[in-house]
């Protein structure tokens, strides 16, 4: 069978409608960066702003009368925005007076990638009602500002091979340890459409905005917590873009357990033998981060990765890095009047076993509350680092890839797919893939990634041939 799409479609998917939609308590229709709940998943932006609509009952039933006076408006908001995860408070606005509804910009504590956060809102009127708070549930994803954010994923596909599987697995999910938060990030200049566990997630099909990506390009994030299970298999169809020519996806899926666990999967093919290995470098790494600003930690060329944490702390710890011959890499010490005591563990699930960590210095960024309030604070690390062995972002079979059901693909004509090409049933675990090709990495992309925050189509209904 082959399907024809039309411009400016450029992919398509026989599916059924899958909604993704967020609870929100009634009252005001609230927005994160112009975004409902449902498409507010994923932001790229740490500092986002918030927006709602006015709709006090007088208003919604059109009533007049003592309780509802005329030129009745809002005088009054406060806007509080909390960690879903650890409960913690991250900004309280505290009560604004102003009628402002649209624009309100974040002003707390970091906002950290690949987490959800819930803001209530409550607002005054002038006739002295105060509704019921309404609330809403937002993410922030991978956004471009925080280094290494998308860990070791690569660019993997291209024109040739538009589809992609992979395996992976999730062995502590349990009734007793559920999945609290699961994401896919899918990042292609021509747009994507996701399958996971022989289902279709969501009900958007792969038409991508027009970018040309040579300095831009967006990724999508999908909702995959209703998908997991202990064994799970995901395939990707990617698109092409109206005015571009770049085929190649980028792909970081987290699973966040109750038990506060994370599982992370990244794409990443084949290449080409490496050449003879440089002398190696410095056996430890340490640095010294002022808050607020950004940690990042880098051993050697990329043959090394950091294998233990021989110091961390944040607070007022005291030393400094040294260098010079014959001398040792540090003179850190404690503070014990201010040390986050979990800072060890942090940075150690944080950087163990990769080449390259990051992370924004701040108090959200560590378990324990605030070590010494009103003091300025600072982190100390000090690393080890040695020879790399798999990394823990590699919990998956190995990426696979082939040419999928576009036979023919024109920016101006539309699509066509043959859908007898597609594989039954290719995002299942356990699929025969032995006839496709293993992944292969492709020139990497420069240019800035950001969440995509608009609408993709829909799929509408289904036609039967």
């Amino acid at each position: 069978k082959v399907t024809v799409m039309h411009p400016p479609t450029v992919m398509a998917s026989i599916c059924i409608v899958a909604a993704l939609a967020v609870t929100v308590s009634a009252g005001p229709d609230l927005r994160v960066e112009y975004a409902t709940p449902d498409l507010a998943i994923g932001l790229s932006e740490t500092v986002p702003r918030f927006s709602w609509r006015n709709m006090h009952e007088c208003e919604q039933r059109e009533l007049e009368g003592p309780m509802c006076p005329r030129g009745m408006a809002q005088k009054s908001y406060q806007i509080v925005v909390t960690n879903v995860l650890t409960g913690n408070i991250v900004w309280n606005s505290g009560l604004v007076l102003s009628n402002k509804s649209s624009q309100v910009e974040y002003n707390g504590s970091s906002l950290q990638p690949e987490t959800q956060y819930q803001w209530t809102l409550q607002l005054g009127y002038t006739n002295g009602d105060a509704p019921i708070p309404a609330n809403a549930l937002f993410d922030v994803g991978l956004p471009s500002s925080v280094p290494f954010v998308w860990g070791d994923a690569e660019w993997i596909g291209n024109a040739s091979a538009k589809q992609l599987r992979f395996e992976f697995a999730v062995p502590q999910l349990s009734a007793s340890n559920p999945i609290v938060l699961a994401r896919a990030f899918v990042a292609s200049c021509g747009g994507s459409v996701l399958y996971m566990n022989g289902k279709v997630v969501g009900d958007r099909m792969g038409m991508s905005p027009w970018l040309s990506c040579d300095k831009r390009m967006l990724y999508e994030t999908y909702n995959i917590t209703g998908f997991v299970e202990q064994n799970n298999a995901i395939g990707i169809l990617l698109g092409t873009n109206f005015i571009s020519t770049i085929v190649s996806g980028k792909v970081r899926v987290y699973v966040q357990l109750k038990n506060g666990e994370k599982i992370v999967v990244v794409s990443q093919g084949k290449h080409p033998p490496p050449p003879p290995p440089p002398p190696p470098g410095p056996a430890q790494l340490c640095t010294s981060v002022p808050q607020h600003a950004e940690m990042v930690l880098r051993c050697g060329d990329g043959s090394e990765t950091i294998s233990n944490v021989t110091f961390a702390s944040y607070g007022t710890p005291s030393g400094q890095c040294l260098k010079g011959p014959g001398s040792s890499e540090n003179s850190f010490s404690v503070d014990r009047n201010c040390s986050d005591e979990d800072s060890v563990e942090v940075i150690s699930k944080l950087c163990v076993g990769h080449h390259t960590c990051g992370l924004t210095v701040d108090n959200d960024a560590f378990s324990a509350p605030d070590p010494c309030r009103l003091v300025k604070k600072h982190l100390d690390v000090a690393v080890e680092c040695s020879k790399a062995s798999p990394s823990p972002e590699n919990n998956a079979t190995a990426w696979k890839q082939r040419a999928g059901p576009v036979v023919y693909d024109d920016s101006f004509a539309g699509t066509t797919l043959d859908w007898s090409l597609m594989g039954p049933n290719f995002s299942v675990v356990g699929y025969d893939d032995s006839g496709w090709d293993m992944a292969t990495s492709t020139t990497p992309f420069s240019g800035v990634l950001e969440a995509l925050m608009i609408s993709r189509s829909k799929v509408i209904r289904e036609i039967k041939p």
